[in-house]
């Protein structure tokens, strides 16, 4: 790897593992009103790759906070607003879809952390040709974007 990637990469890598620090603080702060007397909550979150699974599978978050923490995983950041307003979960991870569609839908819940910025993982793409370079030269087009996406 490039000098420049390698730290492209590392950089990255060490943000994502910031935000899975934030997690745990989020835990530390967990309105005890919510939280048993025995220290326990259940999380759910969306399946999604990032570097505080490991810190999930190793028990490091309960070993850190003296909680019991049932991590509950769901396949979709849909499925993970319904168990929040459920009830089912006390806490929740979900994409910035689910978020803000059950934010915009009245759903009583509350974004109070951002996981991680995947400003550079997403993309508007056009067709070779298209003459669509920038921005504003999609003013009068037709775009298409999958249902539910960012």
């Amino acid at each position: 790897m490039c000098g420049d990637a390698a730290s492209v990469w590392g950089h990255r890598l060490l943000r994502q593992f910031a935000a899975g620090t934030v997690l745990l603080l989020a835990v530390l702060a967990f309105p005890q009103s919510v939280v048993s007397q025995s220290a326990e909550v259940t999380i759910g979150f969306q399946r999604v790759y990032s570097p505080w699974k490991v810190a999930i599978a190793e028990g490091r978050f309960e070993e850190a906070t003296g909680y019991r923490i049932n991590w509950k995983k769901f396949d979709s950041g849909a499925k993970v607003i319904e168990a929040l307003t459920a009830g089912d979960v006390h806490l929740a991870m979900a994409g910035s879809s689910p978020i803000s569609a059950g934010v915009s839908g009245g759903l009583a819940i509350e974004l109070f952390w951002i996981a991680s910025d995947i400003g550079s993982g997403e993309a508007l793409v056009a067709r070779d040709g298209s003459g669509i370079v920038a921005p504003q030269d999609l003013r009068g087009k037709r775009l298409a974007v999958p249902f539910g996406s960012t």
